[in-house]
């Protein structure tokens, strides 16, 4: 659901966010979205786990409204997460290597719940003031892989989004075009198969200021 927090409420494809409270809103699904893309509602198993994780970078939820008849959820408050950071591109190295770190790190808590994540993508992530946090969890399912196979997915996942930020970003900013090698430079930055994923990208950027900084270097 993309600008999910820019406006009072917000229609997505799916639902409706409204803000109804100091730091919470609600998550209303459409009933076209109930009746027949029923893939697109967050179980109620996938809800409470998350809730009770507690991750630190991804939003907290709080209540649901479960419809027995349906055997849905059909609406869920959660937290509200404001938008601080406009220009990802800018915005200081430390800030994008810490909050990778916290969501690659919950990511793989979440994975050993052999819950396998779907959809995120960076419309679903917030820049915030306090660190990036993930605030859909809409596809989320529950997975009969074994859970080495879970988290090597959604490693993926998560690299996915990053280097879809990322593209688009400097897709922008250069006025649909790129710096030389730059793209290169995302892939191996967002590189799902490295090895201490979260240290490598850490080692990669914390000596410039910035990721513009980073993807202008001649070096890779």
């Amino acid at each position: 659901m993309k600008n999910l927090y820019n406006k009072n409420v917000e229609w997505g494809t799916h639902a409706s966010v409204e803000v109804i409270g100091n730091l919470v809103c609600n998550k209303v699904y459409t009933s076209y979205t109930l009746s027949t893309i029923k893939d697109h509602v967050i179980d109620k198993w996938i809800f409470n786990t998350i809730k009770e994780l507690d991750l630190e970078s991804f939003v907290r939820l709080y209540d649901y409204v479960f419809d027995n008849t349906k055997d849905q959820i059909i609406s869920y408050t959660m937290e509200y997460y404001p938008s601080y950071v406009d220009d990802i591109l800018r915005v200081s190295s430390e800030y994008i290597a810490n909050s990778f770190d916290k969501i690659y790190d919950d990511v793989i808590t979440l994975s050993k719940t052999k819950i396998l994540i779907g959809d995120m993508n960076f419309s679903n992530i917030i820049f915030g003031k306090d660190g990036i946090r993930v605030i859909d969890f809409d596809n989320y399912k529950r997975s009969n892989l074994n859970i080495e196979e879970i988290i090597k997915l959604n490693i993926s996942e998560l690299c996915r989004c990053f280097k879809t930020a990322y593209r688009n970003a400097l897709y922008y900013e250069f006025m649909n075009g790129y710096i030389p090698n730059s793209l290169n430079k995302v892939i191996d930055l967002f590189n799902p198969n490295s090895e201490e994923l979260s240290y490598h990208v850490k080692k990669r950027i914390l000596n410039y200021s910035n990721l513009l900084d980073y993807f202008r270097h001649y070096q890779m």
